[in-house]
C-alpha cells in the first residue's frame, strides 16, 4: 500500500506538469492568431490515415497476444515471471 501512495503523487505532479505545458503552449498559440502573425488551419488528412492504422496495429497485437496465450495451459501462463 505505501507504493501506491507514491504513484498517486508522482501521477498528480506529471499530469499537473503536462496541464501547465498545455496551457502555455495554448496561450502562445492564441497571441500568435490574434495577433495576425499566423494562420491556424487544422485539416482532418492525417486522422484518416493515422486511425485505420493504429487500429490495425491494435488488432494485430491483441490476435498475436492471444494467438500465445492459447498455447499455454493456465498453470503455466499463472506461474510465468
Amino acid at each position: 500500500m505505501e507504493g501506491l501512495g507514491d504513484a498517486d503523487i508522482i501521477s498528480m505532479t506529471i499530469k499537473n506538469k503536462l496541464a501547465c505545458i498545455t496551457l502555455a503552449v495554448d496561450m502562445v498559440i492564441q497571441v500568435m492568431i490574434s495577433g495576425g502573425f499566423i494562420t491556424f488551419r487544422f485539416t482532418l488528412l492525417p486522422l484518416h490515415t493515422c486511425v485505420p492504422v493504429v487500429l490495425a496495429f491494435a488488432v494485430l497485437i491483441l490476435y498475436r497476444y492471444f494467438k500465445n496465450l492459447g498455447n499455454q495451459s493456465i498453470m503455466e501462463w499463472l506461474w510465468m515471471d
